[in-house]
Formats: C-alpha cells, sequence, structure tokens
C-alpha cells in the first residue's frame, strides 16, 4: 500500500499540471519585447508623433469665421479683372431679387442692355395699345434713356422665377470695363440655374401740359421703337445663363467737371424690405478671363459650414472701378486652391479652465514618459 501510494503521489503532478496556453506565452514575450529600451523608446517616438498630428490638426481645422480671414470684409473685385459669384443667393425663402435704389440727392438715369431676352407678354400688349408692333422672339435688347430735364430717373427691379424645382442657382456680378468718372457706375449680371424678370420703368416730374421729362429709345434686334416717353413700364424676361447689364448716369452736368475717382456707393438694395444684403452658401472671386494654363483654383472662394447657416453678405457696393462686398459667416475659405480658413480648436479648448487642465494633463504625462523612456527616471525617483 505504501508502494502504490508513493507511486500516485509521485505521477500526480504529470497529469494535472496543463500546458502554458499559447496566447499567454505570445503576451509574456510581447510584453518582454517592449520592456527593452529600445522598444520602448521607439514606441514613445511613434506616440509622440501621433499626439503632435493630433495637435497640428486640432489648431488647423480648415473651418473658421470669415472675418478671420481678413479677406472678406470687404473683398474688392476689380473692374474689367474679376467677378463674383454668389451660391445660392437668398433674399426670401427660396427667392432672389435685387433692385436699383435712387441715390439720395443725386437722379441718376439708367440705360440697360440684355444680351438675350424677350419682351413679356404685357409689354407687348402695351405696346401694341399704342400702336407700335414689337418683337416677341427672344433677341438682344437696349433700353435707352434720353432725358429731357434734370428730374429724370430711372428705375429696376430684377425678380428671379425658379422653374425646375429646387436645382442649384448662382448669381454672378461684374464690371466687364471701368466707368469713365464718378458720374457713372456700371454693373453686368448673370444668373445661372433661374430666370429672372426686369422690370424697369423711367419717370419725370411734370405739371398739367407739360411733357414728360423723360425720353425712351427701346431696340430689339435691329427692330428700333418709335419715339416713347416715360412713365411706361417695361418688363424683360431673361432666359437663365444670359447676361444683361446697367449703366448708371447723373442726370446733371457739373461746370468743373466730375472727379475720376472716389469712395463706393450703395446703390443696390436686395430683396423685398429693399434691404442692403442677402444670404448666400457660396462665394466665389474668379478672374473674369481665365488665362491659358490658369488652375481652375485661381482666385478667392468660401463655402458656409453649414447649409442651414448661410453666409451673410452685407452689402453689394458700386465705385467706378470696382466692385465692394462684405460678407460674414462661418464655412471654408480658400485663396488659389489653398485652404486660408482655419480653427485653432486648442486656443478654444484653453478658454475652459477644466478642459484645460485635463488636456495639460495629458501632454506632462507623455512628456515623462518620453523623459523616463530616453533618460531613465530621475534622481528624487531613484532615492526614493
Amino acid at each position: 500500500m505504501a508502494r502504490a501510494a508513493q507511486h500516485r503521489v509521485k505521477h500526480r503532478p504529470a497529469h494535472e499540471d496543463p500546458a502554458q496556453p499559447r496566447d499567454v506565452g505570445q503576451t509574456s514575450a510581447l510584453v518582454r519585447f517592449f520592456r527593452k529600451p529600445g522598444a520602448q523608446r521607439a514606441l514613445v517616438v511613434l506616440v509622440l508623433a501621433v499626439a503632435l498630428a493630433v495637435q497640428y490638426r486640432l489648431v488647423n481645422i480648415p473651418v473658421s469665421e470669415l472675418k478671420d480671414t481678413q479677406r472678406f470684409t470687404p473683398a474688392y473685385i476689380n473692374a474689367a479683372e474679376d467677378s463674383i459669384s454668389f451660391v445660392d443667393p437668398e433674399t426670401e425663402p427660396g427667392q432672389f431679387s435685387f433692385r436699383y435704389e435712387q441715390a439720395p440727392g443725386q437722379p441718376m438715369i439708367i440705360n440697360a442692355y440684355f444680351d438675350n431676352a424677350v419682351l413679356s407678354a404685357e409689354t407687348l400688349k402695351q405696346l401694341a395699345n399704342l400702336g407700335v408692333q414689337a418683337p416677341s422672339g427672344p433677341n438682344s435688347i437696349s433700353y435707352l434713356t434720353n432725358p429731357q430735364g434734370t428730374a429724370c430717373s430711372t428705375n429696376f427691379a430684377v425678380e428671379t422665377i425658379r422653374r425646375n424645382g429646387k436645382g442649384a442657382s448662382e448669381v454672378q456680378f461684374f464690371q466687364a470695363e471701368q466707368a469713365p468718372s464718378e458720374r457713372h457706375r456700371l454693373v453686368e449680371s448673370k444668373i445661372d440655374g433661374i430666370d429672372s424678370t426686369v422690370r424697369i420703368v423711367s419717370a419725370g416730374a411734370t405739371t398739367a401740359g407739360q411733357l414728360a421729362q423723360c425720353g425712351v429709345t427701346l431696340q430689339v434686334g435691329n427692330w428700333k421703337a418709335p419715339a416713347l416717353q416715360g412713365f411706361l413700364p417695361i418688363t424683360v424676361e431673361v432666359p437663365a445663363g444670359s447676361s444683361f447689364r446697367f449703366r448708371w448716369e447723373a442726370a446733371d452736368v457739373k461746370a468743373a467737371g466730375w472727379p475720376t475717382e472716389g469712395d463706393v456707393v450703395s446703390l443696390l438694395t436686395f430683396g423685398n424690405e429693399r434691404l442692403d444684403g442677402f444670404h448666400a452658401r457660396g462665394i466665389e472671386i474668379r478672374p473674369l478671363q481665365a488665362n491659358a494654363g490658369a488652375s481652375k483654383n485661381t482666385g478667392l472662394s468660401a463655402r458656409c459650414a453649414d447649409p442651414q447657416s448661410p453666409f451673410k453678405i452685407d452689402y453689394v457696393r458700386l465705385a467706378r472701378n470696382r466692385l465692394e462686398i462684405s460678407a460674414d459667416g462661418r464655412g471654408r475659405a480658400t485663396e488659389d486652391g489653398k485652404v486660408i480658413s482655419k480653427t485653432d480648436f486648442l486656443a478654444r479648448i484653453s478658454q475652459y479652465p477644466l478642459l484645460a487642465l485635463l488636456v495639460g494633463g495629458i501632454d506632462a504625462a507623455l512628456v515623462g514618459w518620453a523623459r523616463r523612456a530616453f533618460f531613465g527616471k530621475s534622481s528624487d525617483n531613484d532615492n526614493a
């Protein structure tokens, strides 16, 4: 019995000790590997590189306020060189409109030119009632004001018509040439994605027995209407993608002449409430004539960060030799293809003490880990 007991005791460990699991062995090997100084230092370098990349990204997030770029407050569009486009502009929900606002104390007349447009059915009927049969098909159209006195003034209003659902739209403003003096202003428009209706009317102060002080020359293609007096509204329908332009001219003439330079002035208002500005989801400032070989990204552009929070276009103003706009809002801005609008997220975190303390603690821990990996424990820790 004693020998049998000894035999059982002798062979019990061989049957009861299981082999170590393979994953435990692999984990132990991995731990032994990372205990090596060289491996620890390599891991430290990798983690620090990732941390630096993350922090750089947080400091340079490509979304910011337009005012931070200092490119849109204001932006200048040089005559005969640049154009500005507004992507999906709105003055009211789903609508965009603008009009000429008579400058206070300065009567001005306006001439209008359309590259491809038609007279509205209402205008054709009004002309027919006067015995004038105007062409009804699409053609070039010009509306010229011939003032017969200093009281003559012309106004216009542009309304857009969206015929094909909710497609994208773009409104472009530019000046194909410079005005000769401060007496003049001009602006050209091209609206893509939506049709436009332009209503023009000229008027002058009259008393009983006097003729209206505005004469109008209307021309459609090669056809020219007989002399027309003012007070007759002319409505022109412009298809999407066609250009039209307006030229302003001061009605009075200064004996000393007009200067050739001057400040920008607010001659355009927007929407039914005649405000100075409107909203848009994008802004594009590009060369008016693209140079051969030039990059398609040449120029200045911005896209709003959130389609539900479009940019606020504060105003569009006209000078003799430039357009001037001011825009505000949050979005991504680029200049010649390079991002210029960046948000410093870490700087914003510093405004919150608890978050700043947490981020600072993480940075301190990473630095301490790196120091120990490369230089060992400090003398204080060794003495401890």
